[in-house]
């Protein structure tokens, strides 16, 4: 079977692992059973402790859902609109980045951190094999790496975003076969953004308290289920986009129906400010250390140093 592309590959998995169980029930998996047998029996094939996922969905919605995730495959054709197919509807995936792009539509951010991580990986290669040829015991030996977040905001976001939904979108109609559930699965990996209520009460009476009824909402990742613009943005697609999927690196993922949006609107009345908290970065550490291990049998080849 030909694979679509890695990150492609990999979200996809990633998410099939969220909503099905990797167990077998009476010597079946969820994807070797018939459509009858899934429906009939979901809760078998289905993983627990996935928490709450959906929005705006029915149990019955939630079950066709899954079920273009349990046909799907990947495009045969590597370079052509979707890039999973299935007849329950196909899956399409892109990736959005709040940082700032380059002309040809690249994050600053992405190809920073993908120069970072080489380094990274080509002398925690070389400290490993330092230790192992050149063993030194006891010694603990390390190497660290920092990596300074260029910089961030919400309004690349949107720009990111808008620009990807508004391209793949034009896609939709070029794909002939069936599509009768149409998912948009989107990665947001740079986990630069948080956000804050924005809760604001001025006709209270002065100086008294509240208990807990004035805490504002905060994450330290980004939701698009409490982002009110895109939400709305999107929401203007219902009629070309069935469920739009959100994946990071920080939280679960969101699976949200277009049509419940409006619904999903009430439950937010306040917004969110969304905003980089400023600098932000990471570290990266590898320590090693040798141990000398007296041989215990002759088996061992007369080796007395294990790294």
């Amino acid at each position: 079977m030909n694979m679509r592309g890695e990150k492609e590959q990999k979200c996809f998995e990633y998410m099939c692992s969220i909503l099905f169980t990797s167990k077998p029930f009476q010597g079946k998996n969820v994807y070797s059973v018939s459509d009858d047998e899934f429906l009939k029996y979901p809760y078998v094939y289905e993983a627990h402790g996935r928490g709450n996922i959906f929005f705006g969905m029915t149990q019955e919605e939630i079950r066709i859902f899954e079920n273009v995730y349990r046909c799907a495959r990947p495009n045969p054709n590597l370079n052509d609109f979707p890039d999973f197919v299935s007849d329950k509807g196909i899956i399409e995936h892109f990736q959005v980045t709040s940082s700032q792009t380059s002309r040809r539509g690249g994050s600053e951010h992405q190809r920073k951190h993908a120069e970072f991580q080489k380094q990274v990986d080509a002398d925690e290669a070389a400290l490993k094999e330092k230790i192992q040829m050149f063993p030194s015991p006891y010694e603990v030996q390390s190497v660290k790496h920092g990596f300074q977040y260029p910089k961030h905001s919400y309004h690349d976001f949107c720009k990111s975003f808008k620009k990807n939904w508004e391209h793949h979108v034009s896609r939709i109609d070029t794909y002939k076969g069936n599509k009768d559930t149409t998912i948009f699965m989107i990665e947001y990996l740079d986990g630069a953004l948080h956000m804050c209520e924005n809760f604001t009460v001025s006709d209270l009476k002065k100086n008294a308290f509240w208990g807990d009824m004035l805490r504002q909402e905060k994450y330290a990742y980004y939701r698009l289920s409490w982002d009110k613009e895109l939400l709305n943005y999107i929401y203007t697609f219902k009629n070309k986009v069935d469920y739009v999927v959100l994946v990071t690196d920080m939280a679960a993922p969101e699976v949200i129906q277009l049509d419940a949006i409006p619904d999903l609107m009430k439950l937010n009345p306040n917004g969110f400010t969304i905003a980089s908290p400023g600098v932000m970065g990471e570290l990266q550490c590898l320590y090693g250390m040798s141990i000398p291990m007296a041989a215990t049998s002759s088996e061992e080849d007369g080796r007395d140093e294990q790294t």
